[in-house]
């Protein structure tokens, strides 16, 4: 039942987490300082990582769901 409950959590997760993600616009002429652009990468890493995350548990979810 928890196995569940975590896999739900970690599928609803995953789609927030990649539609938050959205890539760095191309006109980066728009009054961004250096110090605003590094802090937006340095954003996108920890989301990217918890994507990543978050899609390893739902595979080991999956699997543990299976046995």
């Amino acid at each position: 039942m928890f196995i569940k409950i975590f896999w739900y959590t970690f599928s609803l997760l995953i789609i927030y987490l990649v539609l938050v993600n959205e890539p760095m616009s191309t006109n980066i002429k728009s009054s961004i300082s250096q110090n605003q652009l590094f802090s937006v990468q340095s954003n996108k890493v920890i989301i990217q990582r918890l994507i990543a995350f978050s899609i390893f548990m739902f595979f080991v979810l999956t699997i543990l769901r299976l046995i």
